[in-house]
Order: C-alpha cells, then structure tokens, then sequence
C-alpha cells in the first residue's frame, strides 16, 4: 500500500478503517494530512484491486470489521496494544525487517518515485500522484535517472549505438 499510494510513515500510520472506501468498482483511501497538506483538506489515493484485496483480508482476520470507521487500519497485534496506532518509528523498523536494514520509513515512496520515473512517468505526474505541491522533489529522487533519458541518449538508441 505505501508503495502504490506513496503514503509517507505518518500517513500510514494515520489511515482508519473508515478512510477506505469502495465506488462504482475503484478503492481509494483518504490522506487526511501530510507534509504538503497541513490544514487537513485530505485527497483521496486509488488502493489497487491486489492491495484492496490484502487489505480486506487484513481488515477481516484482524477483526477491524467489527470496530467503528476511527479504528486505526493499522495497529500492534499484540492483543494488549490492541486499537493503538502503530508509530513512525514502527513503520520505519519494519521496512527495515522485511527490506533492508538501510530502509527508512521513507524508502517505500522514494523507490516507488524512481521506478514510475524509469517507466517513462514524467516528475510532474508522480508529484501529482504523490502529493508533491512540485516537480523539485520528484527530481531530487530521481536524478540519477536523468542521464537516461537526455537527447543523447535517445538519439543514440534511434541510431542503434545503444
């Protein structure tokens, strides 16, 4: 879910069972607050069918269908922790466990900006897909990708140098 929504720790660490919704055949989820967005006008993110479907899962094993639309969709499983939202710092040990020891709880959404860049996404469609209010950060993720995609480059494909 990080990865496709590009929520940063707190915003994951912020959904609740009720910010997930279901229309005409699309899920979404609302993002209430962010870095970008401090008033807390929300914007709703597509939840892609496989990740809805892990969340529905999750949602059912967990019991969270049986609690009210504030419950946190994300919480300890640890039964004495049960209704408590996970942290930052949880989100962040947990890339970290299933990842890499180097993953932070930002990696997700930096690696999901480099790879819709390397499919040819320009950085002003994953800011508007991320949230960015500009193309500066997107670009800062995504630099290394650049040299890729210069004149040069593309010339010399055309001429089959590459």
């Amino acid at each position: 879910m990080a990865y496709e929504t590009g929520a940063r720790a707190d915003n994951l660490v912020g959904f609740n069972v009720g910010d997930l919704m279901e229309s005409d055949g699309v899920a979404s989820i609302k993002v209430r607050r962010s870095k970008t967005n401090q008033k807390g006008q929300g914007r709703r993110v597509p939840v892609l069918p496989d990740t809805l479907a892990r969340l529905r899962a999750w949602i059912a094993a967990s019991g969270l269908d049986r609690e009210g639309p504030d419950t946190p969709l994300f919480s300890p499983l640890s039964t004495k922790a049960r209704g408590s939202r996970l942290t930052r710092r949880d989100v962040a040990r947990i890339f970290a466990r299933r990842i890499s020891g180097k993953a932070s709880g930002h990696s997700i959404r930096i690696g999901a900006a480099q790879d819709m860049r390397a499919a040819g996404f320009t950085n002003s469609d994953i800011a508007h897909a991320f949230g960015w209010k500009g193309d500066a950060m997107p670009a800062r993720y995504t630099q290394h990708l650049d040299a890729q995609d210069s004149p040069a480059v593309k010339l010399a494909r055309l001429q089959g140098r590459v």
